[in-house]
Formats: C-alpha cells, structure tokens, sequence
C-alpha cells in the first residue's frame, strides 16, 4: 500500500510539468489551424505561458483551502478537473475558447501542486521526508521530457491528439480515491481543534526566512526560463547551433537535474537547507558564466548540465524547507505562497528578460545573471549563520 501510496503522489506530481509541455509540440499545427484567426501566432505561444499565471492565482486559493477542507478532496477535485479543462481541445474549435480551458487549466494544476506537496510532508517526516521530495523533483524533470517526446509522436497522428494525454488525470484520480488515506495530519488537528485561523503560518522568529523563500523561488524560477526563451536564439547567432542541438542541450539540463533531485537525501545528510541553496545558486551561476564565455557547443552542454545539477536540487530543497517552517495547521496554506512565488516567476520570466535583450547585449545579460546567481550563494553563507543562531532557541528539527 505505500509503495501505490508514493507511485500515486509521483504520477500526480509528473503532471504539474505536463500542463504546458504536453502541447508544445503541436502548436505550429494549432496555429495552422486557425490560420484565419488574427495574432494566431501569439494566441498559440500564450497556450504555453498563460496556464503559469493562473497556476500562481490556484496555488495561492488552493493553500488557503486545503487546511480547512482536506488534502486528499482537493487532490481529486484538482485532477478531474485538470483531465476536463485539459482535455477540453479535443473537441473545441474556438482559439477563445481553448484559451479559456487553459485558465482552467492553470488552477487546476494549482490545486494539483499545492495538495500532492503538502500530502508528502503529511505522510512522510525526517530523511524519508527528503527522499520523497527528491524523488518529487526528478519525477517532474523526467515527466517534462518524456511527454514532450510522446506529444510529439501523437501530433503526427493527429494535431489534437496531445490533449487527450490530459486525460491521464482522471485515471490518477481513482488511483488518489483508491490507495491515499485522509491527511493523518489534518485528522489529527481536528481531534485537537487546531483550525487554522488560530495559529500563525509559519513558527515564531521565522518570518523572514520563509518570505526569503518565497523571493528565492521567484527569482530562480524567472532565471530557468530564460533558458528556453532566450538561450535558443543566443546560442543560433553566437554559435550557429541548430534547434535540435538547443533541444539536446536543453534535453541535457532536465536529466541532469533529475538526477541531483535524487540525490537530494543523501546530500541533506551532511549539509543543511542553507547551504544547498547556496550550492544550488553556486552551480547554475556557474552555468550561466560558461554560457557566456563559451566558445564551442560543448562549452554550451557543459553549461547546461553544470545549470541542471544546481536546478535539480531547487525545488525539493525549498518544499522541505518550507515544511520545516511552517505551523503544522497551515502548512497547505504556507506550500500554495512559495508555489505562487515559483510560478509568478515562470510567468513573469518573458517580461523581466525581454526588455533587457533589447536593451544589452546578450553576453553582458548572461554574464551579469550569473554574478547575480554567484552573490546570492555568498549571501547563503551569511544567511545559514544566522539561522542556526537563531535555531537555538527554536523547535525546528
């Protein structure tokens, strides 16, 4: 039963990411499509970066009602709905419309992120905690990559058909209903009268560590997505690389990252939540520096993989942290905030970055993000001292 358990919540999380890969494929035939329509070609990329708004505007709602409602309801809730609005561009033949489904869309996959999160801190504590996380994280990496791949062969069927993968949901769904008990936590809380509104969100004298989060997570989120919105056309005037050679690179990025994402637990072990970030900061710095100085498509693959191993440690990291600072009765409350902050990022990537392109040249953008990157692992140095002081008198564990 705990192995369904965790197959489940893994299956649940892999479809966070597939929300927008699953139909990057297909949309030079979406756009073929409804040729006729005006701004086509901006209505079809927008399929892609609108559904990160309203994954932002879900995550937050969703935190505030999964503590009072229950995680696993949510969950289910969350997935048929994402099977209905997803799924929805099987038969719509309005580009409005379609576009209205992937608003659906995005809050669904909100509920989605918020409640299979705050579900794995509930069944799991301690190093088991940090292994399911991690194993969350490479999931979602490896679910990216290999639905994009799968979209790719349906398209060529039919230019509809990589909707129809949104109706795996409705399947993880039963498995949800069938193999995942009620929150032991919120059970718990209930027999002892714990409502939320009567606790604060996050354990005394921690405040600040956990809005730190929140803008961590923003900012590295804004910086990822640079990569497949920028880094393509970079690379085709510095380098000449073609888009399958940018694809592989990119390709290289997300399995590099899956694989730090399971070695998470076992890093956790020597060294705290501080100074992962500080690593994870470290190594994608690191990464853009070799964007910008490289001189060979090599030079660009080493970047991407050095990027990846940083990026994959991201995310399981800041969930666990989160975990640990947040009051047991609002810890949906407090996942939904930093997954807002992770998605706001994703969305607002496009609008901090495109500006700077036109105004600076590529190279002193890239350069200047990786410094960025390179002074916020110095400041978790500074940052991880004083939290272990103030640890002291904390109940954190």
């Amino acid at each position: 039963m705990s192995s369904m358990r965790l197959a489940t919540l893994l299956l649940a999380s892999s479809l966070i990411v597939m929300a927008a890969a699953a139909i990057a494929p297909a949309l030079p035939a979406i756009s073929y499509h409804f040729r006729e329509t005006p701004n086509i070609d901006f209505w079809a990329r927008s399929m892609i970066t609108l559904p990160a708004l309203f994954i932002a505007i879900g995550a937050w709602a969703s935190g505030l009602l999964v503590d009072r409602y229950g995680r696993r309801k949510f969950l289910i809730s969350g997935l048929i709905a994402y099977g209905a609005f997803g799924g929805a561009g099987l038969g719509i033949d309005s580009i409005m419309l379609m576009m209205l489904s992937r608003v659906g869309l995005g809050l669904s996959v909100g509920m989605i992120v918020t409640s299979t999160t705050t579900l794995i801190a509930d069944y799991y504590s301690g190093q088991e905690r940090h292994r399911v996380m991690g194993l969350q994280g490479a999931f979602a990496q490896i679910g990216g990559v290999f639905f994009i791949g799968l979209a790719g062969a349906l398209v060529d069927l039919y230019w509809r058909a990589p909707f129809a993968l949104y109706l795996l949901s409705w399947l993880i769904a039963y498995f949800v209903y069938r193999y995942l008990d009620p929150s032991p936590v919120v059970q718990r809380l209930k027999n002892e009268q714990a409502f939320p509104e009567r606790v604060s969100l996050v354990l005394r004298g921690y405040r600040f560590d956990y809005y730190a989060l929140m803008a961590c997570g923003c900012f590295l989120m804004i910086v990822l997505y640079m990569i497949p919105t920028h880094m393509p056309f970079f690379l085709e005037r510095r380098l000449e690389a073609s888009s399958t050679e940018v694809g592989l690179s990119i390709a290289m990025l997300n399995l590099f990252a899956a694989l730090s994402a399971l070695l998470y637990k076992r890093l956790r072990l020597w060294i705290g939540c501080h100074r992962i970030l500080g690593l994870s900061a470290f190594f994608m710095g690191a990464g853009f520096l070799l964007f910008a100085f490289a001189q060979s498509k090599f030079d660009v693959v080493v970047g991407m993989v050095t990027f990846g191993c940083g990026w994959g440690l991201v995310i399981p990291n800041i969930m666990v942290w989160v975990n640990q600072l947040a009051s047991e009765a609002r810890r949906g409350e407090a996942v939904g905030r930093v997954s807002t902050a992770f998605f706001s990022g994703q969305f607002l990537s496009p609008f901090f970055f495109d500006p700077l392109f036109r105004l600076f040249d590529p190279f002193r953008v890239i350069f200047f993000v990786g410094l960025s990157l390179l002074v916020l692992s110095i400041a978790c140095i500074f940052w991880s001292v004083a939290y272990h002081k103030a640890q002291k008198t904390s109940s954190i564990p």
